[in-house]
């Protein structure tokens, strides 16, 4: 067992992980949970009595007819459809991502740690080497058995109680070594001749790359249309205003599917694959969901969701797919939003609404900076929230408050992904950020709801960036404290829904108060 298996074993909790993937469960106990196989093709009518049991280290299913069983790269292995032999190498990148590990620092750790290793040319001295580390591990192991996750020297059972402390910086820098922790480092390196970027934050993109060509074509073809009426039917229904849907830049390709056929055509796979829009994965080729819906696959149709960066606002630089009929598969896998495959080089997961598409309507409901005929620069405020829906109930929101501050909704999809540390540039320049979210399940890594996760996110990327900048920690904490309010919703009542029953906007206003 490598250093690097290892470590991502121990950072790993398969019940979350199965969580994550959509794995129903039926029984959570201390160490074991029940639930439904995911492995549905060994069972006949799908797994009706649950016979799968997970806990933290592993999993295995009880059915005579199934029998799997397995460790986290296993399920991973089964949910992306990798090959555990052949893939174990993406199996392992997803892993650390997943773990909020670099992984490129595993690797390079792992290369010392085996270099740093004294090298024996006698067979016998190799053995008592390995002997000795086996020993090691045995210890280590015997004490996390016995003490959970202290050893003997760190556990206060063993050791006499500490005498008290005077209240000092010591506990602010707790919360801030915690704070960073949560950020992902896995920043991409900057490409050459970049266009200019408002918010001057890391992520930058060559003008010249192919997937600005094919999305703006996408863009010059789609932005014309008016909403069909399904997606005004599917927008109605959650209480959202289809105008603002539009401005902000959704859109229903079926209208157009056979010019938009047409345009895809005229590039080879290649550079689809670059664009994001396809992916070929052990020799198959999978089709994003959007394209499948121009192909007038019934459960593919629903609604385009643009994702544009700051930088290049003239066209989205990537789409999620939101279905008008969301369905779940017989592994308990729920599909209602599908982003687009990342395509090469690799472009990270960007927030819906960083800014967005240019078009008149749009200065008259969202009055993004950018956009600003002022030449001072303008005050702005930022609300972040969750998917699609929750995006578009708070951008109607403030395209209803009078007032000279601008309010920015910025769609996280934050259970999932989290707040990208380099799309920091947006969240230094606003006077007030708002977090308005659902709780979400508990995160037992740092014992906080999904939500309260995304907001330590954020105030630890405002911390590191005030680091960067050699600011007193003192006056960056107080600072950072007072920018941010969060307003965190029960699970069973999203953004949106606040927005049906006609709270959100009271909400909103709250939360901003002194600044309106």
């Amino acid at each position: 067992m490598s250093f690097l298996t290892d470590r991502l074993r121990t950072e790993l909790d398969c019940r979350q992980l199965a969580e994550h993937y959509g794995v129903r469960f039926r029984k959570r106990s201390t160490g074991w949970w029940l639930a439904h196989c995911f492995n549905s093709e060994s069972h006949r009518r799908g797994d009706r009595n649950p016979s799968l049991s997970i806990s933290a280290q592993g999993y295995k299913c009880f059915s005579a007819n199934c029998a799997i069983s397995g460790d986290a790269f296993t399920m991973i292995a089964h949910f992306e459809g990798l090959s555990l032999r052949e893939d174990f190498e993406e199996i392992l990148k997803i892993a650390s991502a997943k773990a909020n590990l670099d992984y490129s620092t595993l690797r390079l750790e792992e290369k010392q740690r085996h270099t740093s290793r004294p090298v024996y040319k006698n067979p016998t001295q190799w053995k008592r080497y390995k002997k000795r580390e086996e020993r090691e591990r045995r210890r280590r192991k015997t004490d996390q058995l016995k003490y959970g996750a202290l050893s003997p020297a760190s556990n206060p059972l063993t050791q006499p109680e500490p005498k008290p402390k005077a209240p000092s910086e010591d506990l602010r820098q707790t919360i801030y070594r915690f704070m960073v922790s949560t950020l992902d480092p896995n920043t991409p390196p900057p490409l050459n001749d970049h266009f200019p970027d408002p918010f001057q934050d890391a992520f930058s993109i060559d003008p010249r790359h192919k997937r600005l060509e094919i999305m703006q074509n996408i863009w010059d073809i789609v932005a014309p249309l008016d909403l069909s009426d399904q997606a005004v039917k599917w927008l109605k229904s959650r209480g959202i205003n289809p105008d603002i849907a539009h401005a902000y830049g959704c859109r229903d390709w079926s209208s157009a599917a056979d010019q938009l056929r047409e345009l895809l055509s005229l590039y080879s796979v290649e550079e689809l694959e670059q664009t994001g829009l396809v992916r070929t994965q052990q020799n198959k080729q999978k089709i994003w969901t959007g394209l499948r819906a121009l192909q007038r696959e019934d459960w593919a149709q629903g609604l385009g969701v643009p994702v544009v960066h700051p930088g290049w606002p003239v066209a989205p630089i990537a789409w999620r797919w939101r279905l008008f009929n969301p369905f779940k598969t017989r592994d308990g896998k729920s599909f209602k939003a599908i982003a687009q495959y990342s395509g090469e080089p690799h472009m990270p997961s960007l927030p819906l609404g960083m800014t967005p598409p240019t078009s008149s309507a749009l200065k008259d409901l969202s009055r993004w900076p950018s956009l600003s005929s002022t030449p001072e620069e303008p005050r702005y405020a930022v609300v972040l929230c969750e998917g699609e829906p929750d995006w578009l109930s708070v951008a109607e929101v403030s395209s209803h408050i009078e007032s000279d501050l601008y309010i920015v909704p910025v769609g996280l999809i934050a259970m999932s992904h989290g707040y990208p540390p380099h799309m920091s540039g947006i969240l230094e320049g606003a006077e007030r950020i708002v977090c308005v979210m659902d709780r979400g399940n508990t995160n037992k890594k740092y014992a906080l709801t999904g939500g309260e996760v995304v907001v330590e996110q954020v105030r630890g990327t405002l911390l590191y960036q005030a680091m960067m900048n050699n600011e007193p920690f003192e006056h960056a904490f107080n600072r950072i404290e007072n920018k941010i309010v969060s307003s965190l919703q029960k699970d069973d009542f999203d953004v949106n829904d606040l927005h049906k029953h006609g709270q959100l906007q009271p909400l909103i206003e709250q939360l901003f108060g002194d600044l309106l």
